[in-house]
């Protein structure tokens, strides 16, 4: 299998989006990573523009519903299988992190094992003013999140799963998963770590300091180093094709070391939506991450439970 296993997947859609890339991309992403899996498309009002929640407060349910299938329909791409109908999560809510919350809720009622979104790839002023659903729902939700950039292409030549990693305890427990969903899909894993060190001190000239600063930095990066090369030998251990890079680079942000790396190469992105160091120094990677990523990212919550195999249900979602 070269997919995600998961069998109940809540999609977070916005209708009401102009373009239709999102739609298009999420579309690609169950067709090329999901397939398979009962997808639920559920709308949260308050997750898209407000100008436009205050449209569907006034909208009946069930025209909202059609308007929804018919935009599914025109929407570029092949039909999808296994789509149930929309879900309306009531009159919208105070701002993205309520609607976040209805989200995750109404995806643990049903079960679900993955949530899907399609960021909007919004930047400056309108990422300001608007905040960003999907990276605050990474942030609360204990089911993994996919996200898919809206210009995302799949391409037949990706095959790497592209782990980050501060190797913090979250962190750890994201792996374990990875592990998982590439053992099941044989994909190859790179396990990345960009070290993180202050730069040197501006002004303190003494030779000592600095020796002492230089030989910190040494001894974290060879232990970065042996880390890295201790998670690759458990990935071998599970007949997995796995490698590790450790990035001692000085003056490069976590995330440019990221980006630069899977751009256009690889198969995902995956890391915890809990970043510990990199939390504390540099501000959330994992949404720098989503912001800036090309290719899909699968954020792994540290409670997220590990996917286990199912047969497949006879009975599939109602179609759209």
């Amino acid at each position: 299998m070269s997919h995600f296993q998961s069998k109940k997947v809540v999609w977070g859609v916005d209708p009401f989006e102009e373009s239709g890339r999102t739609i298009s991309a999420a579309k690609r992403a169950i067709q090329y990573l999901l397939q398979g899996a009962e997808v639920y498309p559920v709308f949260a009002p308050g997750s898209a523009i407000p100008e436009v929640s205050i449209s569907v407060e006034q909208a009946q349910v069930r025209g909202l519903k059609e308007f929804w299938k018919k935009r599914l329909a025109d929407t570029p791409g092949k039909p999808l299988a296994h789509v149930a109908g929309l879900s309306v999560l009531g009159k919208p809510s105070n701002g993205v992190r309520e609607a976040a919350k209805r989200l995750v809720k109404f995806s643990q009622s049903i079960d679900a094992e993955l949530i899907l979104v399609a960021t909007h790839s919004r930047k400056g002023l309108s990422r300001l003013l608007l905040g960003s659903f999907t990276e605050t729902l990474v942030t609360l939700s204990p089911i993994p999140v996919l996200t898919v950039h809206p210009g995302w292409q799949p391409s037949a030549g990706s095959h790497t799963v592209f782990f980050a990693t501060d190797f913090s305890e979250a962190s750890e427990k994201a792996f374990e998963k990875v592990l998982q969903f590439c053992a099941e899909t044989q994909r190859k894993l790179v396990i990345f770590n960009k070290v993180i060190f202050n730069d040197y001190p501006m002004g303190v000239l003494a030779p000592a300091v600095y020796v002492a600063y230089e030989e910190a930095f040494d001894a974290q990066v060879l232990e970065s180093k042996k880390k890295a090369n201790q998670w690759v030998k458990k990935a071998k251990s599970m007949k997995l094709s796995a490698s590790a890079v450790v990035d001692s680079e000085r003056g490069t942000a976590v995330t440019d070391s990221i980006l630069k790396r899977v751009n256009g190469k690889a198969y995902m992105v995956a890391l915890a939506s809990q970043s510990g160091p990199f939390l504390s120094v540099l501000g959330s990677t994992t949404r720098q991450v989503i912001r800036g990523s090309h290719q899909p990212v699968w954020v792994i919550h540290p409670k997220a439970k590990t996917l286990k195999q199912k047969k497949p249900t006879p009975r599939s979602a109602p179609r759209s």
